[in-house]
């Protein structure tokens, strides 16, 4: 009996031995089988990849699993916005532009509300101008020796004649029984009688409804002028951007035409109407838009400016007045992005020349620019936003002024008033005379401002520079106490903001020759736009997008009360990159990877700024696109051929880190790792491990950890031949061989 229970006694040690608990001692395996303890792999195509095997004990509990795995794009292309030209240029003009300018693979562009400076974007600033204007005697705080002329409003190292183009004469207005609607070009026919271009509606591509003739010194009206346009055809009347009076001929410049037109304006032979009969027609041919016209009074050469559609310039041509279409000299002036930013008149009275653009697709405003001719070379003295809405044409007169009327039936565009003809000066440097000052420093008035800038633009330094002479600039914003020089278009830079802006100029000259200082026109900000935006497309067509995901990176500041955001992606119905539908995804925060999916006419990038409090901006620089191409959509893990672990499709590709724990739920780890290892035998087994991905891309494991503990493993369990297991007096030996566990 006793015998009997020992041996019961033994059976029931090797059953619970078996069936022991896991120790609370653990076992953590991180590397495969060959010593590696990372694993990539590139798929082609939807696949599996073998990462390699796991050896384990057999008789392993896995008590749990973490495998850190990382997405990639088997291709990426990057976007780079690197200079001002890829956001639209520098400067704060709308923009909108169709050619190369654009980073690849953007091919058409727009901005609006933006200020782009040293490849930075911020908002569009409301730029207070500050001009001496040279009025009065007041206008500069220390004159020195130099001259200045109050009704000329310049400086010069002595008496000049000279006109600035920023004095404005006293407009003359139209007599209320004049029918004043849209208006063209104004069209000083002599010193008493002056014609006004008018039109049905804002388009001047129709014929004018009529040519108003109106007094030059009281403004009434004496009604109309008529016109014939005989050989020249019927496009003689149309979109006429600009004319000239010279030698008692008018001379038109037909903007859509490519065309010149003159014309003989006097009585019919009925002596009842004064008409306009045009006489010879001269084509400059596409791609040359003519956008304005002007004879030099000084030297009767013979002038136009041309927009050049295929490369978006505008250049001024030096043409033979004997035969127009000849051209003798070309410079470029200036460049616009807008087939809609006409060119719309000018003057030119050597060495200055003066244009106009009307920007009638944006502001609905005319920017002048200035330049000047020197040694063959044509140089910019600047530009200045004018007053009083948008124009056609500006033609000077025989006293050295130049006309132009606003084109629009509204105060809200003209606000200067209705039924004004506004005079300025033409800058023409008419009456040079010597000068026994050769140098001369010219300190302006102080002027307060509100709120401290430490930026103030140089937006023009008008003026005649005759060769052998010079004007040098200097600007402080506080007071005087720091002077920088400034140069024209540049945004001066003080490290210190400052409420005190002051300028001064230094005039250098000889005894033969001085120069003149017709206007210093100075900007500073202190309040700017609420948004803006910029956006950019490429038209790719209805096939599906192998673009996956994109990361978007860039600097910024973004002082409190501002916002930034990129949207980036594919429209379907819309090049403008807005939220909303499908495909396009809104990047806040720079270096940030989002999927992209979508099957779309147009890829686009946006770029949207706003501010709460119009004090300050934000501003964003060094933007970059990452496209990413074949990343791996749902990948996976699979362990011993069976699946444990699928990311979802919803998530989409995987770009990026990704860590799969057994803790999480919605895999199987645990189960697929212990049902690869056999409970009985001795030895270890190799588990394979494989990565599987429904798409090309990249696939990674970085680490893994697989921890365990051993269980009771029985190796073989030993019976004498021959014998039999059951109930007797007679004693027996069984003998029983195996691994204890980790109890």
């Amino acid at each position: 009996m006793t015998i009997m229970r020992q041996a019961i006694f033994l059976t029931l040690l090797f059953v619970l031995s078996v069936m022991s608990p896991l120790a609370a001692a653990a076992t953590t395996e991180t590397q495969f089988k060959d010593g590696s303890t990372s694993y990539e792999h590139t798929f082609s195509q939807k696949g599996t990849g073998p990462a390699g095997v796991i050896t384990m004990p057999i008789g392993a509990n896995v008590q749990s699993a973490t495998f850190n795995l990382f997405g990639d794009a088997s291709t990426t292309t990057y976007t780079n916005f690197t200079t001002d030209s890829h956001y639209g240029g520098a400067g704060d003009q709308d923009y909108t532009s169709s050619n190369a300018g654009s980073p690849s693979p953007f091919t058409t562009a727009r901005r609006d509300n933006f200020e782009v400076n040293s490849q930075t974007v911020s908002l569009k600033g409301n730029p207070t101008e500050l001009t001496p204007r040279f009025s009065s005697t007041s206008s500069v705080a220390t004159l020195g020796s130099a001259h200045l002329n109050t009704t000329g409003q310049f400086v010069a190292l002595s008496d000049q004649g000279y006109t600035s183009p920023t004095k404005k004469f006293a407009d003359l207005t139209a007599a209320s029984n004049t029918p004043w609607s849209y208006t063209g070009v104004v069209v000083p026919i002599n010193s008493s009688e002056i014609h006004v271009i008018r039109y049905s509606s804002q388009y001047i591509t129709n014929a004018p409804a009529s040519i108003m003739r109106i007094d030059a010194s009281t403004g009434a009206y004496l009604g109309t002028a008529s016109y014939n346009t005989g050989t020249c055809g019927t496009s003689a009347t149309r979109s006429i951007h600009d004319a000239d009076v010279y030698n008692g001929d008018v001379y038109t410049a037909h903007y859509s035409y490519y065309m010149v037109n003159k014309w003989e304006v006097g009585w019919n032979a009925a002596g009842t109407q004064v008409q306009w009969q045009c006489k010879t027609s001269y084509n400059y041919q596409y791609p040359n838009y003519i956008t304005g016209v002007d004879f030099d009074d000084a030297t009767g050469k013979m002038y136009v400016s041309v927009y050049d559609t295929s490369a978006q310039n505008h250049y001024l041509k030096e043409v033979n007045p004997a035969s127009p279409t000849v051209v003798t000299g070309t410079w470029l002036m200036t460049s616009t992005s807008y087939y809609y930013d006409h060119g719309a008149g000018l003057s030119v009275s050597m060495p200055n020349v003066m244009y106009n653009i009307y920007y009638m697709n944006t502001d609905y405003k005319s920017t002048h620019y200035h330049f000047t001719m020197t040694s063959g070379l044509l140089s910019s003295q600047g530009e200045r936003v004018m007053p009083g809405g948008g124009h056609y044409g500006m033609v000077d007169t025989d006293d050295h002024k130049v006309m132009f009327s606003c084109h629009w039936t509204s105060t809200s565009y003209c606000n200067q008033g209705l039924r004004k003809i506004h005079t300025y000066g033409d800058g023409a440097h008419h009456d040079v005379r010597s000068s026994s000052l050769t140098t001369q420093m010219i300190v302006g008035q102080t002027t307060s401002i509100p709120r401290a800038v430490n930026t103030i633009d140089v937006d023009g330094i008008f003026g005649s520079f005759p060769t052998g002479t010079s004007v040098r600039l200097d600007v402080s914003n506080d007071g005087g106490t720091t002077w920088k020089a400034g140069s024209v278009g540049q945004k001066v830079t003080f490290t210190n903001a400052g409420t005190s802006i002051k300028w001064r100029a230094t005039l250098n000259g000889s005894a033969s020759k001085t120069p003149v200082l017709g206007d210093v026109v100075l900007s500073y900000t202190t309040n700017y736009q609420s948004s803006g935006w910029y956006y950019a497309y490429q038209y790719i067509g209805s096939s599906a997008s192998s673009v996956i995901a994109a990361t978007v990176d860039w600097n910024e500041t973004r002082p409190a009360g501002t916002s930034i955001t990129v949207n980036v992606g594919h429209k379907t119905s819309s090049s403008s990159c807005g939220t909303g539908g499908s495909g396009v995804q809104s990047y806040t925060s720079p270096n940030t990877t989002k999927s992209m999916t979508g099957t779309s006419y147009y890829f686009c990038v946006r770029i949207m700024l706003s501010t709460s409090s119009t004090s300050v901006t934000p501003s964003i620089t060094d933007l970059s696109i990452a496209l990413h191409s074949n990343a791996p959509l749902q990948p996976g893990l699979n362990i011993d051929g069976q699946s444990a672990w699928k990311r979802a499709s919803s998530a989409g590709a995987l770009i990026g880190p990704a860590t799969v724990t057994s803790q999480q739920s919605g895999n199987t780890l645990l189960q697929k790792l212990n049902d690869a290892i056999p409970n009985t035998g001795s030895g270890t087994v190799d588990i394979p491990i494989e990565l599987t991905s429904e798409s090309a891309g990249k696939l990674s494991i970085e680490s893994f950890e697989i921890t365990y503990t051993m269980q009771t493993t029985n190796l073989d369990l030993m019976v004498p031949e021959g014998e039999i297991l059951h109930e007797r007096i007679t004693p027996y030996e069984v003998v029983s061989r195996h691994v204890i566990g980790e109890a």
